[in-house]
């Protein structure tokens, strides 16, 4: 049994020093989202996992869906001019602009990133792209 004991603790140790020692993935970054998209993180300047959308949402507004909906930190819009974005606090671009209204004046122009900082992160579920 104490021989059982301590294989179990050995064993246990190295898949902890294991986990400890695999780094993570690479963070993605505000340069990584591609042209003529929409991106969203799950962390701030650009970082963790990146999802984005493309042109065929230009005009409409879209529900960020799982698992960014109330998760997003930063977004970028990398539309061409003159498109801008407003990211919202519920589905169905209601319930409020989540960005900054003194920086951005609550949108975020075209080749424009920002964090959701303070009461705004990780409360975006919707975002509507217009001129």
């Amino acid at each position: 049994m104490k021989r059982a004991l301590s294989l179990l603790a050995a064993l246990l140790m190295v898949v902890v020093v294991g986990l400890l020692a695999t780094g993570s993935p690479a963070s993605a970054a505000f340069s990584n989202c591609p042209s003529n998209k929409f991106c969203v993180w799950i962390d701030s300047n650009g970082g963790g996992t990146m999802y984005y959308w493309d042109t065929a949402y230009l005009g409409h507004c879209q529900n960020i869906g799982y698992p960014f909906n109330d998760q997003v930190s930063s977004i970028r819009n990398n539309y061409s001019s003159p498109w801008k974005v407003s990211t919202y606090y519920d589905a169905n671009c209601l319930g409020g602009i989540t960005s900054d209204y003194s920086t951005f004046q609550g949108y975020v122009g075209s080749g424009q990133q920002m964090n959701l900082t303070g009461f705004h992160n990780d409360q975006s579920s919707s975002f509507k792209v217009y001129q």
